[in-house]
């Protein structure tokens, strides 16, 4: 069993930087806003899957997440990542426990909210595939994670989690990704993260 305390605040619709925001403000004491991660790369995506009950969606904002928007801000921000994709659950949880016994938060990248029990609206009622969130803790029957849509700590079922994460989530992540956020040495001035990130685009 392990349960790291790390601040968490809510930001609707801003899962894929919630999390490392979270990180951030555990090391530093001092908070990056998430918009500010998310907005400052400029552009959209367009995911198309003929299956989905929404067959196309369209995402404003960055032009990327995932992989390459952790990778794009770590030099930035200053901190490393230690990750994994596509192998069999049992494996990659295996992995983030360890990680999380070297406090070492996770991000856990595609989920499918039908399988998540703390979303009510969609629980299984509604595929909502791509969500992300952050894992804080595990004991023997839950994983603990931090949620951008809800305050506190929130618990799921070992079982639910697999569920959730069992498939790929197209053109972005493969099933089972993870990103380990390991803060070596965070730059604590903000407007310098700025504008190195500003200066990447020139």
């Amino acid at each position: 069993m392990k349960r790291l305390e790390l601040p968490h605040q809510m930001a609707d619709y801003l899962c894929p930087v919630n999390g490392l925001c979270d990180v951030y403000e555990w090391k530093t004491g001092s908070r990056i806003p998430e918009e500010l991660i998310f907005y400052a790369k400029a552009g959209f995506q367009m995911i198309s899957q003929k299956r989905a009950d929404v067959p196309k969606m369209i995402f404003l904002g960055q032009g990327s997440i995932g992989k390459r928007e952790y990778e794009f801000w770590k030099e930035l921000i200053g901190y490393e990542i230690i990750s994994g994709e596509g192998k069999c659950f049992r494996t990659t949880w295996s992995e983030i426990c360890e990680l999380l016994d070297q406090e070492i938060p996770t991000i856990l990248f595609g989920l499918d909210m039908f399988y998540l029990p703390y979303q009510q609206k969609f629980y299984q009622k509604q595929h909502i595939p791509g969500h992300v969130v952050l894992m804080v803790g595990y004991d023997d029957k839950n994983a603990y994670i931090h949620d951008n849509s809800k305050e506190g700590i929130q618990a799921v079922p070992v079982s639910n989690l697999e569920q959730a994460w069992a498939k790929s989530y197209i053109g972005i992540s493969r099933k089972n990704t993870y990103f380990g956020i390991k803060m070596k040495s965070p730059e604590t001035n903000i407007s310098r993260i700025v504008q190195k990130g500003m200066a990447k685009f020139r």
